[in-house]
């Protein structure tokens, strides 16, 4: 812990001795597993791209959650329209598939990252900590403050190189994702610019407009593609006993690598 956030903690929450959360540096918030698995509502953060004061339209804006959500209700200009991933609509993590999500292979076995061992939050950033038997993995989601873009990075901080999976639930068609319309995008690269199909309202509006996913450079993917794995009836992601379709638009396996990082 010292490690990672310093000795200088301020606002210290602890119960029965055990560290809940503390205010550590200029502006950081952390919160540890502990106290988001006794609190009804769950830590997140509101992150928006740029520096100016007033509202403006080319802004891009974020919700990421704790557990664990790493983008969601990705948007440009006004929340309610111009939006790219699903919002998360449950607290109680009942809906597994919206926003933006990552699988990491452990073994023979790929598993989707929940509640993390420490959550840290910045202005700009929110980072994911997962300390687990092999290593250490750090999970950032940052809004740039001198471009509009958001970035999710992961970097494996001790431990063997790892496998990871990415997901995004578009909901680029007005319809947060709920309908089964297939996602249109173009590949380019490594990377996909997604597009709102012909006839929608973000269609009308910005008829040659979209969203850009971008792998940073030196970020190997392995295998790209709207197919993967997912289909409808078998998807592992469910909401009571009704199991819900996945868009994931770009997913990338990465091979043993100690870095991953993805713009948006």
């Amino acid at each position: 812990m010292s490690d990672l956030f310093g000795e200088d903690r301020r606002e210290v929450e602890a119960e029965d001795g055990r560290l809940l959360s503390f205010f550590a540096g200029d502006c950081r918030h952390v919160v540890l597993k502990a106290k988001e698995l006794q609190v009804l509502r769950p830590h997140g953060h509101i992150l928006r791209t740029g520096g100016a004061l007033t509202p403006d339209e080319a802004a891009m804006t974020s919700t990421a959650w704790m557990a664990v959500v790493f983008h969601s209700m990705v948007t440009q200009g006004h929340v309610s329209i111009n939006r790219l991933l699903s919002t998360v609509r449950s607290y109680l993590g009942l809906f597994r598939s919206q926003g933006q999500r990552l699988f990491v292979q452990l073994g023979a076995v790929w598993r989707l990252l929940d509640v993390p061992s420490a959550f840290e939050m910045t202005p700009q950033a929110c980072r994911w900590y997962y300390r687990y038997a092999e290593g250490l993995i750090r999970i950032e989601s940052r809004a740039s403050v001198d471009r509009h873009e958001l970035c999710l990075s992961v970097d494996v901080l001790s431990g063997p190189g790892l496998r990871f999976l990415l997901v995004n639930h578009v909901a680029i068609n007005v319809d947060d994702g709920a309908d089964p319309v297939p996602a249109q995008y173009v590949e380019d690269g490594q990377g996909a610019f997604v597009r709102p199909i012909p006839g929608s309202d973000l269609g009308r509006r910005f008829p040659d407009g979209g969203f850009g996913l971008v792998p940073a450079p030196g970020t190997p993917v392995e295998r790209p593609g709207a197919e993967l794995p997912f289909a409808r009836g078998r998807s592992p992601y469910r909401t009571g006993a009704a199991e819900v379709p996945m868009d994931a638009f770009l997913g990338g396996l990465t091979a043993g690598v100690d870095r991953l990082a993805v713009t948006i």
